[in-house]
């Protein structure tokens, strides 16, 4: 599952053993509460751990965006499928 961290406005380059409170924006929806503790992997490696502090809902603009991926792949599985049923034919 991909992520979108953003840091705090003041710090560029997150450092080993460095305490941040950063904002994540997840690309699929994943049930999560206030406490629940997460890692973060890139590969085989642990880059960072921590646990949620607050959960805030989506936005009107990331509920727009949604729509407009799932009427994309909507759009794009049908058309596939379209492709090959005329191929069968």
């Amino acid at each position: 599952m991909a992520v979108v961290l953003t840091l705090p406005k003041e710090i560029k380059v997150a450092m080993p053993g460095d305490h941040l409170k950063i904002t994540c924006k997840l690309d699929k929806l994943v049930p999560i509460e206030k406490g629940t503790k997460f890692a973060f992997r890139e590969g085989n490696k642990t880059v960072a751990v921590g646990v949620m502090t607050e959960v805030r809902p989506d936005t009107e603009e990331d509920v727009k965006n949604d729509r407009l991926k799932e009427l994309k792949k909507k759009g794009k599985s049908s058309g596939a499928g379209a492709a090959k049923a005329a191929k069968g034919k």
